[in-house]
């Protein structure tokens, strides 16, 4: 666990998966590892105070038990940004492009969707003031049932929850209902300069 007493009171947490430092989240030669661990803990005692998370390149899962039901949960008050190469000072060196954030459901056997998350990331619950911007979403696979959640958005699935997405790339995801997006229960996300390339069985790419 990263110690509290390094960096209280930090607003921006920094999450690198191939850091070899304090794991601490403060910096980026500390930076968290884990990126479900960060998010988990924004708004408790280890991160009370974090309003931004910077992802440098990589892949990133959600689960490393293989519980499908795991996905990245997006919060209020709080913006996800990656395509950082894991040194910058300021967001607008970020590169996304040259340096791809990826956040993957293929969480259990390599390249066999059978035991994918059914979400990849949940915007469920929030609102605008979540957002997400410049990572690629991909490998979710809601194929459980023919009802939601588990059947809904391998890529991102929302239920009340109405989030900011910008500058995703949202690919190779598949799911029942809405591979790439699913939109349930009065959720509007406001979704800018992506691109949605996924599969699913009804009701096509976006739902």
């Amino acid at each position: 666990m990263p110690d509290i007493t390094t960096c209280p009171e930090i607003t921006r947490l920094y999450v690198n998966q191939a850091a070899t430092g304090e794991d601490t989240g403060c910096t980026w030669p500390n930076a968290a590892t884990s990126l479900q661990t960060a998010l988990q803990n924004i708004g408790t005692d280890e991160y009370p105070s974090v309003k931004e998370v910077w992802i440098a390149k990589g892949t990133y899962y959600p689960s490393t038990d293989g519980s499908r039901n795991a996905s990245f949960q997006l919060l209020n008050g709080v913006s996800i940004y990656g395509g950082f190469a894991g040194y910058e000072t300021e967001q607008n060196q970020r590169n996304s492009a040259t340096h791809p954030t990826n956040l993957s459901g293929d969480i259990g056997i390599e390249n066999d969707n059978s035991d994918n998350s059914y979400h990849v990331v949940s915007g469920s619950h929030t609102d605008a003031t979540a957002l997400l911007n410049g990572v690629i979403i991909e490998r979710g696979n809601a194929n459980q049932g023919d009802t939601c959640p588990e059947a809904c958005g391998g890529g991102v699935y929302n239920e009340n929850g109405s989030p900011t997405l910008k500058h995703l790339f949202i690919r190779y995801n598949s799911a029942i209902y809405g591979g790439g997006l699913y939109n349930a229960n009065n959720s509007q996300p406001f979704v800018k300069e992506s691109m949605i390339d996924n599969s699913s069985r009804r009701r096509g790419n976006v739902k």
